[in-house]
């Protein structure tokens, strides 16, 4: 049995880095799924060394990807550009907010435009929530909106040439690497006493970015 559990983990070696991304999360989300944060916090370290090896052995760059989505994560947990919770699906909403827009722009606008519609969409997602808490969705908090789509753009650029087509058959294992780096950035102070994954009203109690008080 625990030969057939680490099947799934070859099988992900032989594809590449954002397959084992993929794996993990989707092993996390099976056996730890209350644990989640912690549980990637405890793994990342070995998890990023093993697909620096996968990259070398296969002659890929990718580090360049991890690194935008290091600093996406970062400034994502930050700048608090999440959703209402610490889930999954909440943790992973501005990423998902992306990728579904994306899907559905017309070939004839420019990536001006797109970007323009896509920081507006989900600074009104993130104003709508800080409302919910009693106040407005700050300068500098939109400010590291519109560097967090700059930063997705400068990735998407990058590493896909801008093509979507490219981009769309890794989308869930670019969201797994995200979610990885983005766990990793959350601190003790997001866990419950009993060691379980933080909720909604406690993220609301950190501290508020100047001017959203």
């Amino acid at each position: 049995k625990s030969l057939e559990n680490l099947y799934p983990f070859a099988r992900a070696g032989s594809q590449g880095p954002w397959a084992l991304f993929h794996e993990v999360d989707r092993a996390i989300e099976r056996n730890r799924k209350e644990y989640a944060n912690k549980t990637v916090r405890e793994i990342l370290p070995a998890l990023e060394r093993l697909a620096t090896e996968m990259e070398r052995s296969k002659g890929m760059s990718q580090r360049k990807a991890s690194e935008y989505l290091k600093e996406m994560a970062h400034l994502a947990w930050s700048a608090k550009i999440v959703g209402s919770s610490l889930e999954r699906n909440a943790l992973l909403d501005p990423l998902n907010l992306v990728f579904d827009l994306l899907r559905r722009q017309r070939g004839f606008l420019d990536e001006e435009t797109i970007r323009a519609q896509i920081e507006e969409e989900l600074a009104g997602r993130l104003d709508r929530l800080a409302k919910q808490r009693g106040y407005a969705l700050g300068r500098e908090r939109r400010e590291c909106v519109a560097r967090f789509i700059d930063l997705f753009f400068a990735f998407y650029r990058d590493l896909y040439g801008g093509r979507l087509r490219q981009l769309l058959p890794d989308e869930k294992g670019i969201k797994a690497a995200y979610l990885c780096f983005l766990r990793g950035e959350i601190g003790r102070k997001g866990e419950t006493s009993s060691g379980g994954e933080g909720t909604a009203t406690e993220m609301t109690d950190q501290p508020a970015i100047e001017g959203e008080a």
